[in-house]
């Protein structure tokens, strides 16, 4: 990995299953509200391959719902300035996305349309961190020995991402 590319120190994070960088995370705050993981136990998996973040449609509905997003996942571009951050505590540390962060910007005919960087699938009740988070969030996936015991065990990585 290039620590040029990130700022501060990667934040460890054991994966609970190697085979898909999978990994437990505590809390999905939206603003002062938790509005995903209530249980405090859930499980995520870091994706490249993923434009979103995407998560369980009961827990992504509410997410929408809180930043304004319509059926469509549309949102208001001039709401962006009042719009929540997103909290997501991973392994004890705090992952914050401001709207910036989560709302996709996208010209189509001359228009910019706003749109919600949150979308619903159903993966036995797993949520995918994918491009939205991995922006910010510079990851490193440490595959190690390949298990997720022993000295080098297989891990996932995370600090804040800077951007040329």
């Amino acid at each position: 990995y290039n620590p040029d590319r990130f700022e501060g120190e990667l934040k460890w994070v054991p994966l609970s299953r190697a085979t898909y960088w999978q990994f437990p995370f505590t809390s999905f705050k939206v603003g002062d509200n938790v509005e995903a993981c209530p249980c405090g136990s859930c499980q995520a998996i870091a994706d490249s391959g993923t434009s979103l973040i995407a998560g369980p449609t009961d827990q992504i509905d509410k997410i929408n719902e809180k930043i304004g997003a319509d059926y469509e996942g549309l949102v208001d571009c001039d709401s962006l300035s009042t719009l929540p951050d997103v909290d997501i505590t991973i392994n004890g540390e705090k992952y914050s996305l401001a709207a910036d962060d989560y709302i996709l910007k996208v010209n189509q005919m001359g228009e910019t349309y706003c749109m919600s960087g949150f979308q619903s699938l159903e993966i036995s009740g797993l949520w995918i961190l994918g491009d939205v988070f991995m922006r910010k969030y510079y990851t490193v996936f440490h595959f190690g020995n390949g298990s997720t015991t022993g000295e080098d065990y297989a891990k996932v990585g995370f600090a804040k991402a800077k951007h040329a």
